[in-house]
């Protein structure tokens, strides 16, 4: 065809190479490049797609009741990759699919055919791989979070490594002779019926907040799952009362009997005995627990000196006293023993009926004659007369940040912060 005089296609005279007399490559346009550019452009339309698809998580939103949306683009990948399962997967890859053959359908209806027909069959192969690498993708992020988490579990000397699909159960955990005097055993107490829920998995995704300590626990009124897996499905532990106040009452002040079952748990668990320290904190608290460790090295002998454990004071209040505020309370594991042996005596000598918790367990352990130690370095607190925003004060915990934009927009402030006081030195 190149040797010809004319373009066949086009029945036009070609332009002629006067050093050859041939016609070049260029001389006629032929059709066949019109269809190879059209496949083109499909394929690149298709990928767009594709990437479209898998990139937006509230198409889904319907399939997670919990879900909740971030501006952020690494918050987003957060939430759907934590809740992907085999059937979203499913989902994702037969709605893809069935859109691309429907657009091939139309390629093919207005003229591709033959020749043609074999890129379109290319294009579907190449698209469903694409859509296979993206789910795949997804998942192995999921993966390696949660085994990363799964091992920090495992490893930890106060959860025992489990068989179970469903880790985290409540178990009784063996006792270590010495715990390392640093060490921190972290607990929270959920609402899975609000933000604390989104909260609590999105720490638990980036290993942040109660997640970063040595062993943890999460307590609520129903099971739900804090990690879908895989490859270990990741779940709270369950609390016999339900996590709400009465009508016309504050969950605020009316929570003692919430948390006098939550530390039931705590030591029918045992995890605290092998910890230096046990930390209760608010899901919207922003935890540094390596900061938390500094501070408990500054307390010297604190077995020896104080024989009933101690507690820490954490808010120097607007009547110049201190306070011991709830969003991050801080006991030695003596402490804790104290409490254990004596609370059924706090139980009858206290009303639980009017105290908030933390003001309700201050007075517990002063009756059991547990020393305080004052720590105002540990929370930066909004109801302690101290805006916790911006969060560069260093302090251990920051409070509240009541959804997960917040939360990690706090975190990320107090980690440059650090840096920066780094460099400076």
């Amino acid at each position: 065809e190149a040797e010809a005089p004319l373009c066949p296609r086009y029945n036009r005279e070609a332009r002629l190479d006067s050093r050859t007399a041939t016609i070049p490559r260029d001389g006629c346009i032929r059709k066949q490049h019109l269809w190879c550019l059209g496949a083109v452009l499909l394929l690149a339309s298709v990928v767009a797609m594709v990437a479209d698809h898998v990139g937006r998580q509230n198409h889904h939103a319907a399939s997670f009741a919990s879900k909740k949306t971030l501006d952020q683009t690494t918050l987003d990948e957060l939430e759907f990759e934590n809740q992907i399962d085999e059937a979203s997967k499913k989902e994702i890859e037969e709605e893809v699919l069935d859109r691309l053959k429907d657009k091939i359908q139309e390629g093919i209806k207005e003229g591709i055919k033959d020749g043609i027909k074999n890129v379109s069959k290319v294009l579907e192969e190449r698209s469903a791989k694409t859509i296979a690498d993206q789910v795949k993708k997804q998942l192995a992020k999921a993966l390696r979070t949660t085994s990363a988490n799964s091992t920090r579990i495992s490893s930890s000397k106060s959860v025992p490594a489990t068989t179970t699909t469903a880790a985290n159960q409540t178990t009784a955990a063996s006792i270590s002779d010495n715990p390392a005097p640093d060490s921190l055993f972290c607990f929270s107490v959920m609402n899975v019926d609000s933000y604390e829920l989104s909260l609590m998995r999105s720490q638990l995704e980036q290993g942040a907040g109660i997640f970063s300590c040595n062993a943890w626990s999460v307590f609520s009124d129903r099971t739900t799952w804090l990690s879908p897996g895989p490859p270990v499905r990741i779940e709270n532990t369950v609390l016999d009362i339900a996590i709400k106040a009465s009508a016309g009452k504050s969950t605020h002040f009316l929570n003692t009997d919430v948390f006098a079952k939550a530390w039931g748990m705590v030591h029918k668990e045992g995890k605290y005995k092998n910890a230096g320290w046990t930390v209760k904190a608010d899901p919207d608290a922003v935890l540094f627990p390596e900061r938390l460790r500094q501070h408990v090295r500054s307390i010297p002998d604190y077995t020896k000196n104080h024989p009933n454990g101690v507690f820490v004071l954490n808010c120097l209040y607007n009547d110049h006293k201190y306070w011991f505020f709830g969003a991050l309370e801080v006991f030695s594991t003596k402490a804790m023993e104290t409490y254990f042996a004596g609370s059924e005596k706090c139980m009858k000598a206290l009303d639980r009926g009017e105290l908030g918790e933390d003001t309700w367990m201050r007075k517990c352990l002063d009756i059991l004659q547990v020393d305080s130690i004052k720590d105002t370095g540990l929370l930066s607190d909004g109801y302690c007369d101290e805006a916790p925003s911006p969060c560069v004060s260093g302090k251990v915990a920051f409070h509240p940040f009541k959804n997960a934009e917040a939360y990690f927009a706090c975190r990320n402030e107090a980690q440059a912060a650090d840096k920066n006081k780094k460099f400076k030195k």
